[in-house]
């Protein structure tokens, strides 16, 4: 990464949190417009070889671990962007923050009313960034998200539903419940079919 860049966009980690402080770092790198090459095939960055403790791994309070990205969501530079930058935004957040963060834990996890809170929140907050955010998430990522925007549900209703997770099947966890909501970019039938072509290809 060019220094000229970072200090052009005002690029920071933030600090004083305990996990994520690099989240808005790379969301405004990414769009930045700037040139970005992808490394060659095989150089991969694997999570976890390199400490036996992760921060990154800890089950941290959720009104902690999400301070980032609430951050991100309701940042100005991020209200700013184009509707499909926010969407795209706001797909990525709900599913590698909010909903890993629910599975997870589980349904043996000692959810406390304040995790819950937390959890219904970071969907409002996303779904006023991007509202029609749960248009290319598959049947069981729905499910999740349902579990995770009702937090005066019985947490025994809860804890059932996410030990039972996923419900249907490995068809739920790739298709949409709407047919062409799967020719969407950030659906899981279009990521993983063109997983699929690559790995034919190679």
């Amino acid at each position: 990464m060019r220094t000229s860049s970072i200090e052009r966009l005002g690029m920071h980690f933030i600090g004083g949190l305990r996990t994520g402080e690099d989240l808005d770092f790379t969301l405004r790198l990414w769009f930045s417009g700037g040139r970005i090459e992808m490394g060659r095939p095989g150089s991969t960055y694997v999570v976890g070889e390199d400490a036996v403790e992760r921060v990154t791994g800890q089950m941290l309070p959720l009104t902690e671990e999400f301070k980032a990205l609430m951050g991100v969501v309701t940042a100005d530079w991020v209200r700013e962007l184009p509707g499909r930058a926010r969407h795209a935004i706001a797909v990525k957040i709900l599913r590698v923050h909010v909903l890993s963060a629910m599975y997870r834990r589980g349904g043996s996890f000692p959810w406390t009313a304040d995790d819950r809170a937390a959890l219904a929140s970071a969907v409002d907050a996303i779904r006023a960034m991007a509202p029609s955010v749960e248009r290319p998430l598959s049947i069981a990522e729905l499910e999740l998200l349902r579990l995770a925007e009702a937090p005066h549900s019985s947490l025994e209703t809860f804890t059932n539903a996410l030990t039972a997770w996923p419900s249907g099947g490995y068809r739920t966890q790739i298709l949409t419940p709407w047919l062409w909501d799967n020719l969407r970019r950030e659906s899981n039938f279009r990521y993983y079919g063109a997983e699929k072509i690559t790995s034919v290809r190679r």
